[in-house]
């Protein structure tokens, strides 16, 4: 069904309560609603049933289940009433009339008022209440009561989640707020008195002669059950209640016109129930309201109106009865002055005394007043030069709602205006009659609402400069308002013609010189200002440009480049306010993001017969930030083994960049003294691409541009790339400037402030120089290659026989250099940087069998050094095991490698160049610089230039001697080397080795007097052996001895092991001159190859021959 609302409203069961609902329900063919058991289920909690809306057949049914309270008793109900309470009504309505009573089983009686004139869709929000009896009448009483919304279904007293609770607080506390809501004309949800929760859906009423207390329903409605409350108060719920009048303002809403007369009626009702006294309704008229004649007033009451702005008062009778109503009416004129053409008037009733609420009642009226005459006076210049001819335009439009008759509107001139008679006014309506004191223009006999005739005319202006003139055109007959509408035109004259303008810098601490007009060097992106000067023939200040009492001026101003033809970069309008006395405006630039080396500024009149265009005596330039440098060389400083790793000579990539960057592609100069190592060397840094090595193009995307030819890291302090060119407009200007403080930018280098994007101190100067104010570090540079410097010295232990002997001395020396890509000595490869490691190979006869290293001496301590290494070896070691000689070496090969930065892949290290042997295998590839790395790992030091060496393990051999006491004896000698597999052999090649008699000792003589027959000082040797073979001579013993004796023979070659059982070496041999030739003993009496020669020579003894004596014979 179309607008019904079903309600949880609760009817009331219990015998002699009553409950009650409104619905628009149709009526079955008994009379009563079909709604009245709510589809028959009986024994079903009840509910009752409500509609709202413009429907006439709104109805109000009241259920009982009291059995005297039915149709055959009609005495009992027919003196019930209902009553409908709200924010500004009471209506009753008696259920004598228009009322149906049915009986249906099990005793519910429901009494159906159809009283058409029941419409709650028109109430609002209401209280309903059942009394018994007059509801006006003192002796009625109050059966039940629900409040009801148009807004929403009415609602159980509070909430769903509260209830009455079963304590029997007072019933008027449960509607308190409700009541007071309807007082004030507050919203408020409807409620009925329910009571929820564990005691069941229950309603609260009174038996049906509402004497007692409000109470439960026993018997409606499921729950615990309860016992009905007997303390609860007797109060009537609303005549408990004050109520206050009701204040109507009745008039015609909309637009009126000025001058128009309106009437107020203020009416104050007591809508209760109750009587009121001392009302009274006060009204004080607003600004655009003028009381005209005498107020009237409704029978019993006063009205009267005095005052300025007047105050009307209503004094209802001094008793306002319940549902009565008291009245005051006036007239009032609605203002014609301009000021409220157009505008909204409220007026605003109050009550001021009597029953009432806080707050008291209020009630308004509004009225929109139309414009009446619409004037309008335009210039066709606002700025004329006195003599000018100024065109005038008169616009009349009829505002208002009715036609407007005799309407004339003159235009007088004033001071300053002449008319000129040279040109003839034109009207589009209407008549123009004109002299020389002033214009009278009469329109239409009838202006026709919203007519807008107009009227062209010229004057002749004259003044001074910077006057402002004003000329008014009013309305002087016609339709007459109290004010007459107006409408004025202003014209300023010209100020003084400027010779030029000038623009200068502008300081935070005082303003610029206009003559001398300085521009500073500003920054790109920073919004920067400048003041703009108006001046005299003479280059001063033109401060009565404007003057007192002038019109603003307003001069076109426009940034332009001077290297680009003028072309404007930004442009702006600056205005003179009116009455300036300064002769001089600040402007503000922002947002322009491009750097320009050298601008200007034009300041153009806008108006003016002859307007003047000036550019500043200045330029500045408009600068970028500083550089940002980055670099692909950015690996963390100063560590030995951080990456990326670039060796020296090889490109990478430098890139410097500006925000913004847009207009600054300069090539900045790197300064060779702000690039610094903490090393030996700064290196040379180059940048290819560029027009000289030592430039970079900034905001460019280069690749590879970069290279520099040391290794280690290098510093590039601020200002290494640093470009001083483009700010040369500010550079040092003007004239004897201070480069710190007062050139237009600031040049001094002292604490890098000529790099500075920011404002440098209280100067308020930028630096002139466009660098990196930040130190870049560019890092690690490895060297490229290693190479031998130089040809390899080796000189053998005997040159002249081509042969060494192991631990024999020989000179063997190479210089290993780092070297970058261009083959120059890359000196920072040095300490902590220098992690190359020289390593030797050692090979013979090409067999690919590796011989240790360590057999190779290598004296003191090999380092590198400023990129230079010192490679040196002095001997061939013999075997560290003498039980296992070895040799001989006859084509032995000795090489080097370096290895460094093991960690990156092959191609990216640092490698020994020419590399031409590998120990380890017998055929490798040759390293080609510049073509292949080949394979082999190191570079042979011998054989080199043609030179070679064979290296045998050796020893000096002395042989035992058998002679005649009567003849010398010599002893032979031979050196012998060790060949593996062989074992020892002459040594055909040494012819080099020498003994001398100084090198022999004789020990051990037998006996011991022998000693003084056969003393070393008479030995002789031979000297150099000659291929192996030597000879030592002992003299004939003189005396010659009697007897057998012998002595031990021994060459002294250096000092002897001693033996582990004496302690000392066994034999002992100390000759008067050690040959020092430790390399050729012997293993003879102990287990080192450290004992000197010896053998025995014998007198007196001969040694076994196959013969016993031979003699030749000649």
């Amino acid at each position: 069904m179309t607008n019904i609302f079903h309600s949880l409203r609760h009817c009331l069961l219990a015998v002699g309560l009553c409950c009650m609902f409104i619905s628009n329900a149709a009526f079955a063919a008994n009379g009563c609603s079909v709604y009245s058991e709510y589809g028959g289920n009986k024994g079903k909690t009840w509910f009752n049933e409500y509609y709202f809306g413009p429907a006439t057949d709104n109805f109000l049914e009241i259920f009982s289940k009291n059995t005297t309270v039915n149709q055959n008793n009609p005495s009992i109900w027919n003196k019930w009433y209902i009553g409908i309470y709200t924010s500004n009504s009471t209506d009753f309505y008696s259920l004598s009339n228009n009322t149906t009573a049915c009986t249906l089983s099990g005793g519910r009686t429901y009494i159906t008022n159809r009283n058409p004139a029941l419409k709650l869709g028109s109430i609002g929000d209401a209280i309903v209440v059942v009394f018994d009896g007059v509801p006006t009448s003192a002796s009625s009483k109050e059966i039940d009561a629900f409040v009801f919304s148009n807004d929403s279904p009415p609602k159980p007293y509070n909430n769903t989640s509260k209830f009455y609770t079963p304590t029997c607080a007072p019933l008027k506390s449960a509607l308190d707020a409700q009541v007071t809501a309807l007082g004030s004309g507050s919203t408020y949800s409807g409620q009925n008195l329910l009571v929820l929760g564990s005691y069941g859906t229950k309603d609260l009423a009174r038996v049906p002669d509402g004497v007692g207390n409000w109470d439960l329903t026993s018997f409606s409605g499921s729950g615990t059950a309860y016992t009905e409350c007997v303390t609860n108060d007797p109060v009537d719920i609303v005549k408990s209640f004050t109520w206050s009048p009701t204040i109507t303002t009745p008039t015609s809403s909309g637009t009126v016109d000025p001058g128009a007369i309106v009437t107020f009626t203020i009416a104050a009702r007591n809508a209760t129930q109750a009587s009121m006294t001392g009302v009274e309704i006060s009204d004080t008229l607003p600004d655009g309201l003028a009381l005209t004649g005498t107020p009237t007033a409704s029978p019993g009451a006063s009205a009267s109106c005095s005052g300025a702005p007047a105050t009307c008062v209503l004094t209802a009778p001094a008793t306002l009865s319940a549902n009565s109503t008291a009245w005051m009416s006036f007239q009032v004129v609605v203002s014609n002055s301009t000021g409220f053409a157009g505008a909204t008037i409220q007026n605003t009733a109050m009550q001021t005394a009597g029953t009432s609420l806080v707050p008291a009642p209020s009630a308004d009226a509004f009225i929109t007043v139309a414009t009446g005459l619409s004037l309008s006076l335009a210039a066709d210049k606002s700025i004329a030069s006195s003599g000018d001819l100024v065109t005038f335009t008169v616009a009349a439009q009829n505002a208002t709602s009715y036609p407007m008759t005799g309407t004339v509107v003159t235009i007088p001139f004033s001071a300053g205006f002449t008319y000129h008679a040279g040109y003839t006014p034109t009207v589009s309506s209407g008549s123009i009659s004109c002299s020389a004191t002033s214009c009278t223009w009469t329109l239409p006999a009838t202006l026709a609402a919203g007519a807008m005739p107009t009227l062209t005319f010229q004057a002749t202006v004259s003044g001074s400069s910077g006057q402002s003139l004003a000329l008014t055109a009013t309305q002087t007959a016609g339709s007459t308002l109290s004010v007459n509408p107006y409408a004025t035109a202003s014209v300023a004259i010209a100020g003084p013609a400027t010779s030029g303008f000038n623009a200068c810098h502008n300081f935070s601490s005082s303003s610029c010189s206009p003559a001398t007009g300085r521009l500073l060097t500003r920054l790109a992106g920073t919004a920067f200002t400048m003041d703009i000067v108006a001046l005299k023939a003479d280059g001063t200040l033109q401060t009565s440009y404007v003057g007192s009492g002038g019109a603003a001026k307003t001069v076109k101003v426009d940034l332009i480049d001077v290297l680009n033809a003028d072309a404007i970069v930004a442009t702006q309008n600056a205005t003179f306010p009116a009455s300036d006395t300064t002769g001089r405006v600040t402007v503000a630039w922002t947002d322009i993001n491009t750097a320009y080396p050298h601008l200007k500024v034009r300041i153009a009149e806008t108006g003016g017969a002859s307007p003047v265009t000036s550019v500043s005596s200045d330029g500045f330039a408009l600068r970028p930030p500083a550089l940002l440098v980055t670099t692909s060389a950015a690996a963390t400083a100063e560590l030995s083994d951080s990456t990326p790793v670039i060796k020296a000579g090889l490109p990478f990539t430098v890139k410097a960049v500006t925000s913004p960057t847009v207009g600054y592609a300069a090539t900045v100069t790197i300064d060779a003294g702000k690039l610094a190592t903490d090393n030996v060397r700064t290196g040379a840094l180059t940048l290819a691409g560029a027009a000289t090595p030592l430039n970079l193009q900034v905001n460019a995307n280069p690749s590879n541009n970069a290279a520099y030819d040391e290794a280690g890291y290098f510093y590039a302090k601020p200002g290494a790339f640093r470009d001083d060119l483009f700010t040369a407009i500010d550079l040092n200007a003007p004239a004897g400037c201070d480069p710190a403080a007062t050139c237009d930018c600031i040049s001094s280098a002292t604490g890098d402030a000529n790099l500075s994007d920011l404002l440098v101190g209280t100067t308020d100067r930028y630096g002139c120089s466009i660098g990196n104010k930040a130190t870049v570090s560019f890092a690690r540079f490895i060297p490229h290659h290693f190479a031998m410097k130089t040809t390899p010295t080796f000189v053998a232990g005997h040159t002249a026989c081509s042969f060494t002997y192991m631990d024999q001395p020989f000179t063997l020396s190479a210089a290993i250099e780092a070297q970058n890509a261009a083959g120059g000595k890359t000196q920072n490869y040095h300490g902590a940087f220098a992690n190359g490691t020289v390593t030797v190979q050692i090979e013979n006869s090409n067999s690919g069998a590796a011989i240790p290293a360590t057999r190779l001496n290598r004296p003191g301590t090999q380092s590198w050094s400023q990129g230079s290494f010192p490679f040196a070896a002095d001997k061939f070691t013999r075997p560290a095991s003498p039980a296992a000689p070895d040799g001989p070496f006859d084509q032995l090969a000795i090489g080097i490698s370096v290895t460094d930065e093991t960690a990156l892949p092959l191609a990216q290290r640092p490698l020994l160049i020419n590399r031409d042997m590998d120990e380890a295998t017998t055929a490798c590839t040759a390293d080609t610089p510049g073509t292949s790395d080949g394979t082999c790992p190191a570079v042979s030091l011998i054989p080199t230039s043609g030179k070679t060496t064979s290296l045998r393990f050796g020893r000096l051999r002395l042989s035992n001697a058998y002679g005649s006491p009567l003849l010398a004896l010599p002893v032979p000698v031979q050196a012998e080397y060790f060949k593996t597999g062989t074992g020892w052999l002459v040594n055909t090649q040494d012819s080099c080795t020498s003994i001398g008699a100084g090198n022999v000792a004789l020990i051990n003589h037998a006996p011991a007097t022998f000693s003084t027959s056969m003393q070393a000082n008479n030995v002789t040797a031979s000297g150099a052996l000659a291929s192996g073979k030597g000879m030592i001579k002992l003299p004939k013993p003189a005396p010659a001895s009697a007897v057998k004796s012998s002595v031990t023979v021994c060459v002294d070659l250096g000092p002897d092991t001693a033996s582990a059982t004496t302690g000392v070496p066994t034999p002992a041999c100390s000759a008067t001159a050690s040959a020092n030739m430790p390399w050729l003993q012997g293993r003879w009496t102990e287990t080192q190859y450290d004992d000197d020669p010896f053998s025995l020579a014998t007198f007196g003894v001969y040694k076994s021959r196959p013969v016993v004596y031979m003699r030749e014979l000649y």
